[in-house]
C-alpha cells in the first residue's frame, strides 16, 4: 500500500512524514522494512520517485523550476538542482 501511495501525485507533493501517516506502523518500522526489502532507505526511494515525476512535469508542462520545487516540497531550487 505504501509503495502504491508513494507513486501517486497527491502523495508526492506531501512531506515524507505525511506519506507515512497512511500506514499503521511506526516510522522506524517502515524504514527498517523498506531498507530490508528494497535495499535502500525510504527517503532515497521517495526522492528518486519525486525526481522521476519532476522529469515528467519538466517535459510535459511549462512549469518553472520554482513551481516544481514548491510543488514537490524541495527546500530550494538550488537544492532541487543539486539532487537532480
Amino acid at each position: 500500500e505504501l509503495l502504491e501511495n508513494i507513486h501517486k501525485e497527491e502523495f508526492l507533493i506531501k512531506p515524507t512524514e505525511d506519506i507515512l501517516k497512511t500506514v499503521n506502523y511506526s516510522h522506524g518500522h517502515v524504514c527498517r522494512q523498506f531498507k530490508k526489502y528494497l535495499k535502500m532507505p525510504l527517503k532515497t526511494y521517495i526522492l528518486k520517485v519525486k525526481l522521476a515525476y519532476s522529469c515528467n512535469i519538466l517535459t510535459s508542462t511549462n512549469k518553472t523550476l520554482e513551481e516544481i520545487t514548491e510543488k514537490l516540497n524541495f527546500s530550494t531550487v538550488s537544492n532541487y538542482i543539486l539532487l537532480f
